[in-house]
């Protein structure tokens, strides 16, 4: 979990001044108050917003109060009825960060409920980065479902290479995906199947003339990367796991 990493007493001590100053300019004197203007619909989002992400930044400092389920709850109950995206984003960016498994069910919910696509597609963004294989189905309905947007389906597509590895299912909707008319949803197939190779699981053998294929496109998507990069990328991870691979791992 995000929280269970060990921090350098010189980062801890950054993290805690970045803390201190923040608070001050949010005008609250003690972590408790940072609920309360989480939940404060009255409250400009910029602020709402900023009180989430020092919430996080507790997380990461591992100085959460001890119910992190409670801080959850209240996270979830914001994600549901706020639409705002800034809102949404800091929400998933902090559970993600609290690392706290109960908020799996409330975030399938969101995913697959009517909220607004930018919430449901934070929501798929805070699944992935928890990496609990339990996310799996959800993530890979969404993937799978041409009816969803593009950015949403490509989210999805990043998730499932964190926690959708060991399904497979998963691997082979990634591998078809690689031919998906989005170049945005390619991309992140790409990716997501080079993470999957990475982390030792066996990618179907079909796979590589799709990749390679893949690697002769010279589409640049802007602020994500090249198409034909990230194609080669993955195939590399993939050859490196074949000179690689043990009993133990061919059996995934």
């Amino acid at each position: 979990m995000p929280n269970n990493i060990q921090l350098s007493k010189a980062v801890r001590s950054k993290l805690r001044r970045t803390f201190s100053a923040r608070m001050r300019k949010l005008a609250l004197l003690v972590p408790g108050e940072l609920i309360d203007l989480a939940l404060n619909d009255h409250s400009p989002a910029q602020h709402r917003s900023e009180a989430i992400y020092l919430l996080g930044l507790l997380a990461g400092l591992n100085e959460l109060p001890p119910d992190a389920a409670t801080i959850v709850r209240f996270l979830l109950k914001v994600m549901i009825e706020n639409k705002q995206r800034l809102i949404s984003w800091s929400v998933a960016t902090t559970l993600a960060q609290i690392g706290d498994r109960s908020a799996l069910r409330g975030l399938s919910k969101i995913v697959t409920g009517d909220s607004n696509k930018e919430t449901r597609r934070a929501a798929v963004y805070a699944l992935g980065r928890l990496g609990d294989r339990r996310a799996t189905p959800v993530l890979l309905r969404v993937f799978q479902s041409q009816k969803q947007s593009t950015k949403l389906r490509a989210e999805a597509a990043e998730a499932l290479g964190i926690c959708g590895c060991a399904s497979k299912r998963a691997r082979a909707a990634l591998a078809d995906a690689l031919e998906d008319r989005s170049p945005r949803v390619a991309f992140f197939s790409a990716f997501a199947i080079g993470q999957c190779a990475r982390a030792g699981f066996i990618i179907s053998e079909d796979v590589t003339p799709k990749l390679q294929r893949l690697t002769r496109n010279r589409r640049v998507l802007v602020g994500i990367g090249s198409l034909g990069k990230e194609a080669t990328s993955a195939l590399s991870a993939i050859r490196n796991v074949k000179r690689t691979q043990h009993p133990a791992v061919g059996k995934r």
